[in-house]
């Protein structure tokens, strides 16, 4: 075991962020299950251009434009 992950608080932090990173990867591979499911395809593409209209507007916002 690194000796990083021997400290008990470390070891927490970095396992929320993992299960925080596997969570963000999971959730739009879900969203399109669902939507799919429910026959409602034609709402896709709103969704998921709503989900990068946010990410631009915030990411313009600091600067990265």
């Amino acid at each position: 075991m690194p000796a990083t992950l021997k400290h008990k608080r470390f070891r927490r932090f970095w396992f929320g962020q993992l299960l925080s990173a596997i969570g963000d990867g999971v959730f739009p591979v879900a969203l399109v299950a669902l939507l799919l499911a429910r026959g409602e395809s034609h709402r896709l593409g709103v969704v998921r251009g709503a989900e990068a209209a946010g990410s631009l507007v915030f990411s313009c916002g600091r600067g990265s434009c």
